[in-house]
């Protein structure tokens, strides 16, 4: 009997040991602990909510992040400094003022989408694509955040 509960109790700590071990590979391997630098691109900031929805009604997609009571309003991502021009030629033909702030994200997946959406953009300038690119770009960003 007490040979039985021995290997019962150890079944269960070796068990319970092996499944801690799978459950931490496996949140490790679903965000990247490293730290990548990408750039937003910033259409304005505004002080209160309205003000931003009002100023934001000819763009067709963004997100938006409330700091310090003040609505940060992003337009496009990218990890490319040469598709900066690009983004900020289209944006200045619906007449609108970018900035560029570089921030730090850890989710590799959008990271990745980036780098894919980025080739695209390098490869294919014209103002329909960056339009669809950005929209995209916006919906993994809130996807992913």
């Amino acid at each position: 009997m007490k040979k039985t509960l021995l290997v019962i109790a150890l079944a269960l700590i070796t068990g319970i040991l092996f499944s801690r071990f799978i459950f931490e590979s496996y949140e490790t391997s679903q965000v990247s602990k490293e730290i990548e630098t990408i750039y937003f691109i910033q259409q304005g900031v505004y002080s209160n909510y309205s003000n931003m929805v009002k100023n934001t009604d000819k763009l067709e997609s963004y997100t938006y992040e409330k700091k310090d009571n003040k609505y940060y309003v992003y337009v496009c991502f990218t990890t490319d400094k040469n598709n900066i021009e690009i983004i900020e030629r289209y944006f200045k033909s619906l007449n609108y003022s970018i900035y560029v702030k570089e921030k730090e994200v850890t989710n590799i997946k959008f990271f990745n989408a980036l780098k894919e959406y980025d080739y695209l953009m390098s490869a294919i300038s014209k103002e329909e694509t960056v339009k669809n690119i950005c929209r995209n770009l916006v919906k993994k960003y809130e996807e992913y955040k």
